[in-house]
């Protein structure tokens, strides 16, 4: 019978032996132990990169504490300290900050995640400006941006929080995957030995991480307390309610009170109570506006005009802060030099007084007052010392500010207290009237100070006697401004200096006219000696016995292109204030002497005759007077014996002296001299007799009454036996009428 065969046996997949489970056991632990250190890699470089970002922030509290330093050290160091300490600090710190940089752009310069890393490259550039700045000597807008980075650091410590968070998310979750990746693949006894070290190791990363952070802020508190200790300025840290909660040692000295003791009281007590309002409206905007940076300046409580400056910024919401953050700064010192600055700026620093801009500053708001009061009168002075500078010539310039300053304070002791006096500069003031009634008040007013200024003063133990001019001007609020007001009072104290001087003279509109033709006068003469414009005239000299021609005298006269032949009372003055006198004086010696010479020789009749020229006080002030007589007569020719020079009376009086010694050196040139106009000034015979004077001129006035005045022929009578006691000739001027001639020699008079 035949046998069935049977099925063949169905054999194991060949995973299932032993040595598959063993090696699909083994690439299953490779494979796991491969995830493991892969999740362990990613996981610490996670956790490198939050070390990484605690040590960016580290070195930003290290730009932030440099940065303090240079910028406090530069711009507000602390009083009191020798000036080389102050200067080494300042080097210091400045080093201090360029050390610190420099260590960030060497190993730290493009780490750490983009937000962390942009962050703190602005932070580092912010404070290398600030460096720049310091270098430049612009230390105050260096403190400024040290301020002012104050936000951005808030914004790098919030951007390293956030960056250390992810981080540190992302390890847990790497971290996890490690684990749960072990549990898959060594079952239930590798799980509870994976778990226990992975929380081991979770807990040990977390104290390691914790220690870090703590090491962090201990190494960045240990930099910033002893810049904030040391520091001059109070660093101080108030609530909500504006109480203290920290305040730095320098609180001592601003507020006289110590640390612990400020602490629970209100910022609001340092305030003086003048400035409490105001500094309880600045906190409490800076209160209002979360993260806000700003300052004002504070009258102090404590001490007499003492100021501090103020910087507040708004850190409620920081949590490592939750109060308003101060910076107080003593700026005593600083306000006191602002408000010498101002007084300085507003002030004449010789007397004290108002200067002319607050002067015109005042006027200008007067005359807005009047304006809104219905025109109300505002008048002004404008006062000028007469003669003041031969007080600076003959006494010195020193003398001269101090009886300035005694004229200022009798100015201001003549006026009423809403008055105004001002120094405009040199030996000119002006005088702010306000509500003056009408022009009398104001001019009674001038009057007054008029016979202050006339009473002897006292200065440097001499006695002097001095004299003003003052100009009186009502102004119309409504039509004029400040500046034609004290136009028209200047105007009219010119006037009354034209007018005699030591006179009070009320502005009218003819004097601005009046005033505008000499200024035209004034440029019209400018130019008039190259343009030819002068001629001279010769006026015969008599002998008044014979009537025969003794001599001549020369007279300018000025052929103006309008105004036709002036006569020198038209110009001679204006000359004489331009200084075209020196060289008009000049052209007429040299034209008179030419001439002399040429009718010398042309007439033999007149080879003997004279040539008078008229001399101007400026010219003998000139020290080479004597030098350029001596040239007319050399290019001219003629011998000295034939030229007089005429000089008035008060010609003698500033420096006699000086005079006599020029007078005397002409007279060695053979020039004889002659007193013109004698008898209206300060003729005196101790003059006439200690000068060098050859001939007596007897002034014109007197000749015009003489054939009608007993007292005018007494007086001519008089000079001509004062001429004869004298041995000197005497020349009667102005004879227009034969009984005028016929008086002059019954008198004996011998030329005219």
């Amino acid at each position: 019978m035949n046998q069935v065969a049977a099925p063949p046996q169905k054999r194991a997949p060949f995973w299932a032996s032993p040595v598959w489970l063993v090696i699909a056991f083994g690439l299953v632990l490779a494979a796991a132990g491969t995830m493991i250190i892969y999740f362990q890699d990613r996981a610490a470089e996670q956790y490198k990169q939050t070390i990484l970002t605690h040590e960016l922030e580290l070195k930003a509290y290290d730009i932030m504490a440099a940065g303090w330093r240079a910028a406090l050290a530069n711009a507000y160091p602390p009083p009191g300290q020798a000036p080389e300490a102050v200067e080494a600090e300042k080097k210091d710190s400045l080093a201090f900050l360029d050390d610190t940089l420099k260590s960030y752009y060497d190993g730290y310069q493009g780490l750490g995640s983009p937000e962390v890393r942009q962050q703190l490259a602005q932070y580092a550039a912010g404070h290398q400006q600030e460096a720049d700045l310091i270098r430049a000597g612009r230390s105050f807008e260096a403190f400024g941006l040290e301020v002012a980075a104050l936000d951005l650091f808030e914004d790098l410590r919030v951007a390293a929080a956030e960056d250390t968070r992810r981080s540190t998310a992302k390890a847990a979750l790497v971290e996890q995957n490690v684990h749960l990746a072990t549990l898959g693949v060594l079952a239930f006894a590798f799980l509870s030995l994976g778990g226990i070290a992975w929380l081991y190791g979770r807990a040990k990363r977390s104290v390691e991480a914790a220690k870090r952070e703590q090491e962090i802020l201990r190494r960045s508190e240990a930099r910033f307390r002893p810049l904030v200790q040391s520091s001059s300025d109070v660093i101080a840290v108030v609530d909500e309610g504006y109480a203290f909660r920290y305040a730095s040692p320098a609180i001592r000295q601003l507020a006289e009170i110590g640390p612990e003791e400020a602490a629970g009281r209100s910022v609001l007590g340092l305030a003086a109570d003048a400035d409490k309002p105001s500094f309880e409206a600045f906190l409490a905007d800076v209160h209002s506006r979360p993260n806000f940076t700003s300052a004002t300046e504070v009258k102090l409580a404590v001490g007499e005009s003492r100021y501090a400056q103020v910087v507040c910024t708004n850190r409620l919401r920081d949590p490592d802060v939750k109060g308003l953050v101060l910076n107080i700064r003593d700026i005593s010192e600083r306000k006191s030099l602002e408000e010498q600055l101002r007084h300085q700026a507003f002030h004449d620093p010789l007397t004290g007084l108002s200067n002319r801009l607050l002067f015109m500053e005042r006027l200008e708001h007067a005359l807005m007052r009047a304006r809104r009061n219905g025109n109300q009168k505002v008048s002004v002075l404008y006062m000028d010392i007469d003669r003041f500078k031969n007080v600076n010539d003959d006494l010195g310039h020193t003398f001269g500010d101090n009886l300035l300053c005694e004229v200022a304070a009798r100015l201001s002791k003549s006026l009423r207290a809403g008055d105004t006096a001002a120094r405009l500069g040199g030996d000119e003031f002006a005088v702010l009237l306000e509500e003056a009634a009408d022009a009398e008040h104001a001019q009674q007013t001038a009057e007054r100070v008029l016979e202050e200024m006339e009473r002897p003063f006292e200065v440097e133990g001499q006695t002097v006697n001095i004299t003003a001019s003052i100009g009186v001007v009502i102004a119309d609020a409504i039509t004029m401004t400040a500046e034609e007001v004290l136009r028209d009072a200047d105007v009219a104290m010119y006037d009354a200096k034209e007018h005699g001087r030591a006179r009070v003279q009320v502005f009218e509109p003819r004097m601005k006219r009046t005033l505008v033709e000499k200024l035209k006068l004034l440029n019209d003469l400018s130019g008039a000696i190259e343009r030819d414009e002068f001629v001279v005239h010769y006026q015969p000299v008599l002998d008044l016995a014979s009537e025969e021609v003794k001599g001549f005298e020369a007279l300018v006269r000025w052929n103006h292109p309008t105004r036709g032949l002036l006569h020198p009372s038209a110009f001679i003055e204006a000359a004489e204030e331009t200084g075209v006198i020196q060289a008009l004086g000049k052209m007429v010696l040299s034209q008179a002497t030419k001439q002399a010479k040429e009718w010398h020789t042309k007439f033999e009749s007149m080879a003997d005759m004279s040539m008078s020229v008229n001399v101007s006080p400026k010219q003998l002030q000139r020290p080479d007077f004597t030098a350029i007589v001596a040239e007319a007569l050399r290019e001219s020719g003629l011998e000295g014996r034939h030229l007089i020079v005429e000089i008035t009376e008060n010609v003698l009086l500033p420096d006699p002296a000086r005079v006599a010694h020029v007078l005397e050196g002409i007279r060695k040139l053979g020039v004889r001299v002659a007193l013109d106009d004698f008898g209206t000034g300060y003729s005196s015979l101790s003059y006439v007799g200690r000068f060098p004077i050859d001939i007596l001129k007897i002034d014109r006035g007197f000749i015009e009454e003489l054939d009608t005045g007993d007292k005018e022929r007494t007086l001519v009578q008089t000079v001509i036996d004062l001429g004869r006691t004298l041995d000197l000739e005497t020349v009667a001027e102005g004879i227009e009428r034969e009984e005028q001639l016929a008086r002059l020699r019954s008198l004996d008079c011998a030329q005219g």
